[in-house]
């Protein structure tokens, strides 16, 4: 086999091993994960959901995160509050009912 085969026979199993794998993932490209359906399904937004939070604890939201707990998706907010303290708010995002209150 010359030098040319040889490179012509490589190219052609390199490309036969990477299309599944480039299928694969322009496949699951097209589908949403259980979070983004979760999140896209919500009943409240990250917005309403900030603001309970910080009227709760009377503060500003320094950052939220969407997450799965105990079952149920949430959103879980870090409140500076107004006496400097942080707090993590979760709001249930089906409800929009504040599901706890933890201090950091």
């Amino acid at each position: 086999m010359n030098r040319q085969s040889r490179i012509l026979a490589t190219a052609l199993i390199a490309t036969s091993l990477a299309a599944p794998l480039a299928l694969a993932d322009a496949k699951k490209g097209d589908r949403l994960d259980k979070k983004e359906e979760a999140f896209v399904a919500a009943q409240v937004s990250l917005t309403q959901a900030v603001a309970t939070a910080e009227a709760e604890v009377n503060g500003k939201a320094m950052s939220a995160e969407f997450e799965r707990e105990d079952g149920k998706w949430i959103y879980a907010i870090e409140i500076l509050t107004s006496d400097h303290s942080e707090r993590e708010v979760l709001v249930d995002a089906r409800s929009g009912d504040i599901v706890g209150i933890e201090e950091d």
